[in-house]
């Protein structure tokens, strides 16, 4: 531990803890009742684990934050106020404020997905999906321009029969 700095008065407390201090390859870990791993801090790797104290161990493209073990079911949820959204964004150095996310707003019910800083594709409570729109009419709604430079086959099929082919 490194120090704590205490006021006179307790609401202006300052607490800190220092576990790695001088970078040493230490690692910290709280514990629950049936977890040992609850919250693991590899000190060595700079990774995150949430149920597993490995989070190295995942790939080497997403291991930052790792939920979870190899048994069971897991989860993460993102809690907001009823018509509010929750967002998860993709970004990089050069990128203001994102390059991709996927939102999930609670005021409408539909779900979206950002590729190149907007909106690409939509969901919405209602069933429709929406492509190249932010409001799609129909149950599929594609909007933009097509190539023709290829043999293009699009289908919907309803019951025992096409309702709809193209190409």
């Amino acid at each position: 531990l490194a120090h704590s700095d205490f006021a006179s008065n307790k609401n202006d407390c300052k607490f800190f803890y220092d576990f790695n201090e001088g970078s040493g390859d230490r690692d910290f870990r709280v514990e629950s009742n049936n977890n040992t791993h609850m919250l693991f801090v590899d000190g060595g790797n700079d990774k995150i684990g949430i149920g597993t104290n490995s989070p190295s161990s995942f790939g080497s493209l997403a291991t930052d934050l790792v939920i979870g073990t190899t048994s069971g079911e897991h989860g993460l949820t993102i809690v907001t106020g009823t018509g509010n959204s929750a967002r998860m964004q993709f970004s990089d150095n050069t990128s203001s404020p994102f390059r991709g996310a996927i939102e999930y707003s609670h005021g409408s019910d539909d779900l979206m997905f950002y590729t190149n800083g907007s909106q690409k594709m939509k969901i919405t409570s209602a069933g429709s999906v929406g492509i190249g729109t932010t409001s799609p009419s129909a149950l599929l709604d594609l909007t933009g321009q097509f190539s023709d430079s290829v043999n293009t086959n699009l289908s919907l099929e309803m019951g025992d029969r096409w309702g709809f082919r193209v190409g």
